[in-house]
This record gives C-alpha cells, structure tokens and sequence, in this order.
C-alpha cells in the first residue's frame, strides 16, 4: 500500500519559507502534510465554506498557505482532525 503523502501533491513553497510540504483537497476538505510529518485535516463544517475556498487557492497557487494558517487564529485551530 502507498503512503498517504505519497498521493498527496507537494507544496511548491515559492516563498522559500514554509513549513508545508503537502497536501491534498476534495469537495468537502484540504488536508495539508507539515514539515514535521503531522497531517491537518479542514472542512467547510470546521472553517466554513470561504475560508476553505481560499486555502485551497493558495495551496494551488504554491504560496502564502502558512502565513494564511499561522494569522488566523480561527484557521490555525479550526481543523477538523490531526490524521
């Protein structure tokens, strides 16, 4: 069986800076794969539907994702589960 990063699609980190190496998103989600192997899991239900919108934007665009995370005292606490 694969491990779970290895579907999961890298972060560019054009920033040269973060601390996300991966992740992964659906309709319902984004999980994002730290530097430190620890796996976060956000939902609509956790965030709400336009905050999860923008992190899968930045996850895409490869940069900004951390910053958005660490700023925002609702996204950096509000993952549904540590997988």
């Amino acid at each position: 069986e694969k491990r779970r990063e290895d579907k999961m699609t890298q972060y560019k980190n054009l920033g040269n800076n973060s601390s996300i190496r991966a992740y992964e998103y659906d309709a319902t989600g984004i999980r994002i794969q730290f530097n430190d192997g620890s796996t976060y899991e956000y939902t609509a239900a956790s965030l709400g539907e336009p905050l999860l919108r923008e992190m899968k934007r930045l996850a895409d665009a490869g940069q900004g994702l951390c910053s958005y995370i660490n700023s925002n005292r609702n996204i950096r606490f509000g993952y549904s589960r540590k997988i």
